[in-house]
């Protein structure tokens, strides 16, 4: 059963809605969804695995689906998700960011170019396309890999610690429990990542691992490897002189030295409380445990050093948002960096192009870990204004780069753009020479007629006074939370009120269908006793369900009165009157026993539940015309 009537309070929750919306911080309703697909390296190998994260981040709102790209050319050797959402509390109100995580490891089938497209996330029913990623494939026996390149020591992985191979530098081992850090590598250039891992030793049972002093790191800028959301790293069992330890992951983070020379990751300091045990456990007992310096050689860069140079491994790609433009138009130049290593060091800058007036460019930088390394997105955007038509080709935008692993420097190009500017040049601004200067020569002397009246008093005249002084705004602006709370409550009790219709229209339908079931079993057994009965209350419960009160106790002529009442057609509140007075009748019949009768009965019943059903209480016309 379903209401018809059409409810007033849609302009009222509009009003209420858009009142709302005005009171809101701006940081409340500002929305930012980026879609960001990244890969551990640039080149792989042919049947050698990388990883391939996929990351949507949406502040302010909630992504409903991360649609991935295809991959027919890889191998899914692993995958997994994570759905990790952070709540920030400030002076301009409550932030949620909320991300969806894919992380993948694949294995490329064959050699050559594959250009992975664009992931794509949903958010309130809009679509929003991240970047693309070309990659180069190679073949098996020239491919080469960041996890795996000529030189570069294994990388630790977040939550597996580094194995002690049978030494333990960084550590001064105890009996107990003891402290290690684990850098790698000791012996970094600068702009290099170190990446460095805080390891607890213990054979007992201990609470609060929580460094009292952290690993210093004066000399280095620093980005966790493991975020807020990130699952805990797993503990494991390493056997340490022929004693058995367990080993905790007490930090993992890089490190990305600034200068060149001796530096120093400071010694940790841990304070942990053992023991404690329920009952019959040990004596809760405090245990202070120190780490040891570990020494950090920093090399420079080889030179000679490209001006600008920066350390890592990146693709960088340029784009235009359009290609075509008419003279005094602006087109956006966007510069995107993607890619393993400190960001920050990045500096792209575009020459000058005459006919094209540049603007101060603004940038974004989207660092974060990619699994056991740092990177992520730098993007550059310059507005172009065009004041000459013609043909431009943007240059190719370069930035030179140090691979630490390769131990070689190579140069980032992007490819050149064209841009076609139609129309007429612009003319050059002129400056303004001024009124006219009159010719040298004797002043005119100015009469009296001609000054007029001197007044030694001037009055301002005010069109009209500002708002905020009459009493009426005040008066206004003092009524509208009590306005609003009114218009609140109207709302509330209107809901509630259709809940409750709803809640007494499916509870009606429910009994009728049970009904109208139990009928069609009498009729199948030719059971009359329990057939005309069936319908009977079947019609009752659907009179009661649009009307809102039992007729049960009604007889046939005041029901019809209140049908008629309800406004109810002549023909349907006829046709309901005799259909009830029949059945009264045909318990008592053996004539109306037969099935062909039976069966028209609960075809006429179910006829008159569907024109129930459209009836609309109170209204003048008919369900026929409703319908």
């Amino acid at each position: 059963m379903h209401a018809s009537a059409v409810s007033p309070r849609g302009p009222l929750l509009a009003l209420l809605l858009l009142c709302s919306a005005a009171l809101l911080p701006a940081s409340a309703r500002a929305q930012r969804v980026t879609v960001v697909t990244t890969t551990s390296a640039g080149q792989v190998a042919a049947g050698t695995d990388f990883s391939m994260q996929v990351r949507a981040d949406c502040d302010g709102c909630q992504i409903q689906n991360l649609e991935l790209p295809a991959l027919p050319e890889f191998e899914l050797v692993n995958r997994t998700v994570m759905r990790p959402t952070q709540v920030q509390m400030g002076p301009n109100g409550t932030q949620i960011q909320e991300s969806v995580i894919h992380n993948l490891r694949l294995r490329a089938r064959q050699p050559g170019r594959v250009r992975i497209e664009a992931a794509v996330a949903t958010v309130d029913g809009r679509r929003f396309a991240g970047n693309v990623v070309d990659l180069q494939v190679l073949p098996p026996q020239a491919g080469t890999q960041l996890s795996q390149a000529p030189g570069a020591p294994p990388m630790p992985v977040p939550g597996q610690p580094p194995p002690a191979n049978g030494t333990l530098d960084g550590a001064n081992v105890d009996s107990v429990a003891f402290l290690r850090t684990v850098a790698e590598p000791t012996d970094p250039v600068v702009g290099q990542q170190v990446t460095v891992t805080l390891l607890f030793y213990t054979r007992v049972s201990a609470r609060n691992l929580q460094p009292e002093r952290e690993v210093s790191t004066d000399g280095f800028w620093v980005q966790d490897l493991i975020g807020p959301n990130s699952p805990p790293p797993q503990s494991r069992r390493e056997v340490v002189q022929g004693v058995p330890y367990d080993v905790h992951v007490i930090r993992h983070f890089a490190a990305f030295p600034l200068d060149a020379g001796e530096l120093v990751l400071g010694a940790p300091r841990m304070s942990i409380q053992t023991g404690g045990g329920f009952m019959f456990g040990p004596r809760p007992e405090q245990l202070v445990r120190e780490g040891v310096a570990v020494p950090i050689h920093v090399r420079p860069l080889p030179t000679p050093v490209p001006r600008g140079a920066v350390v890592g491994r990146y693709n960088l790609r340029t784009q235009l948002d359009r290609a075509t433009i008419r003279t005094g138009d602006a087109v956006t130049l966007t510069a995107v960096l993607e890619g393993e290593g400190n960001l920050r060091d990045v500096t792209l800058t575009l020459p000058d192009i005459p006919g094209l007036r540049a603007h101060p460019p603004r940038r974004e930088d989207d660092i974060r870990s990619l699994g056991v390394r740092v990177g992520g997105t730098t993007r550059v955007e310059w507005l172009l204004v065009a004041e000459q038509p013609g043909t431009y080709t943007i240059p190719p935008l370069s930035i030179p780069v140090f691979d630490p692993y390769a131990e070689r420097y190579e140069t980032l190009r992007s490819s050149p753009l064209t841009l076609t500017v139609a129309g007429q040049a612009i003319a050059p601004t002129v400056a303004d020479a001024g009124p006219p200067v009159a010719p040298a020569g004797d002043a005119p002397v100015a009469t009296p007629a001609d000054i007029g009246e001197i007044r030694a008093r001037s009055e301002l005249l005010r069109a009209r006074p500002p708002l905020s002084s009459q009493w009426s705004y005040w008066a206004a602006l003092l009524a509208m939370p009590s306005l609003l709370l009114l218009a609140w409550g109207v709302v509330r009790q209107r809901a509630q009120r259709r809940a409750r219709d709803q809640r007494s229209d499916r509870l009606a339908a429910g009994q009728v269908r049970e009904r109208l079931e139990t009928a069609k079993r009498a009729l199948k057994t030719s059971d009359v006793g329990a057939f005309y009965p069936s319908v009977a209350a079947a019609l009752r419960s659907a009179i009661e369900g649009r009307l809102g009160f039992s007729v049960g106790s009604l007889t046939h002529a005041q029901l019809g009165e209140r049908l008629t009442e309800a406004g109810m057609s002549a023909d349907l509140r006829q046709r309901i009157v005799e259909e009830l007075e029949g059945c009264d009748f045909a318990r008592f019949s053996a004539e109306a026993g037969s099935e062909d009768e039976l069966e028209r009965c609960l075809q006429r019943v179910r006829a008159m539940v569907q024109r129930i059903d459209r009836f609309v209480p109170g209204s003048a016309t008919s369900e026929e015309e409703q319908a």
